[in-house]
């Protein structure tokens, strides 16, 4: 009998074109796992997923992208989905993951593409307040690491991990 695969539900601000979207591409190919995707703005990337027949799910706002109701939908669509772990990727989505894993008991792995120094005061403060709710961080290099630490400086450095771009 084979045993059940971990599942991984990556949540993500966007499947449109770039290098997290390619990244994450690449991670649904892992066989180990069963994966789910949950995404807020549409791109050619949905289609590449669905492709490897991975389960696709926008989740949506009734009025606009973040209001109450696009809160709802995805913790509620996080709750149906009972994953092991939630992967988290892109401002926003790691936003939103914290929440919804801190309110559903489930871990969630936050990861960083970009130097943080470059968001704004309102991203900066959300990120800093909701970091903690975070069970691992990764960044994409050394340097995104360190404006990961100087920005959550509450933040202990074991728990932000480096896995560089391009390592399996």
């Amino acid at each position: 009998m084979q045993a059940k695969k971990s599942k991984v539900l990556h949540v993500t601000s966007s499947l449109k074109i770039g290098g997290a979207e390619r990244i994450l591409h690449r991670l649904v190919q892992d066989q180990r796992f069963e994966h789910v995707v949950f995404y807020f703005h549409e791109g050619p990337f949905a289609k590449r997923i669905a492709d490897r027949g991975v389960k696709g799910v926008k989740i949506e706002g009734l009025v606009c992208r973040y209001d109450p109701i696009f809160f709802w939908r995805l913790l509620m669509a996080i709750r149906k989905e009972d994953p092991d772990v939630i992967h988290a990727l892109l401002w926003a989505a790691n936003f939103a993951a914290r929440i919804c894993g801190r309110l559903l008991r489930k871990p969630v792995v936050t990861a960083y593409h970009n130097n943080v120094t470059q968001d704004g005061f309102v991203r900066s403060f959300l990120d800093r307040l909701t970091a903690v709710l975070s069970f691992e961080h990764i960044a994409v290099s050394e340097q995104v690491a360190e404006s990961v630490r100087a920005r959550a400086s509450l933040l202990p450095a074991s728990r932000i991990t480096v896995i560089t771009n391009g390592i399996a």
